[in-house]
């Protein structure tokens, strides 16, 4: 790849007016723009009843992977890149908002596991 910065840039140029022609694929990214508003919240309500501990760990997998293919399929997290992403957001989650890890047995236990 011999190219200099100015053939790289006029590639990119040449590949945006493309895009910029495809009238089908502006509307598509149109109305998808359109819908993630209408999604958030949702979104926001499954992630609040896993952080209160209404829902566990796999029960939030279930729910963002059958909701990902359908009413949230705007924001490309379906399959096995928002099962990563999904992993990577419980592992931080987890983290800002840490629960106390209790011996089994000697406490209640959230349906998370053992963290209270």
């Amino acid at each position: 790849m011999n190219e200099t910065p100015q053939t790289h840039v006029e590639s990119w140029e040449k590949l945006l007016e493309k895009y910029r022609e495809d009238h089908e694929e502006l509307e598509r990214r149109r109305k998808l723009d359109e819908a993630r508003p209408v999604a958030i919240p949702s979104i926001l309500d499954c992630l609040a009843a896993f952080l209160a501990e209404e829902t566990s760990v796999e029960e939030l997998k279930v729910e963002y992977d059958k909701r990902t293919r359908t009413e949230w399929n705007y924001f490309g997290l379906k399959g096995p890149s928002g099962a990563m992403f999904l992993n990577t957001l419980v592992i931080h989650l987890r983290a800002q908002f840490p629960r106390r890890p209790v011996e089994k047995g000697t406490a209640k236990t959230s349906r998370r596991g053992n963290w209270v």
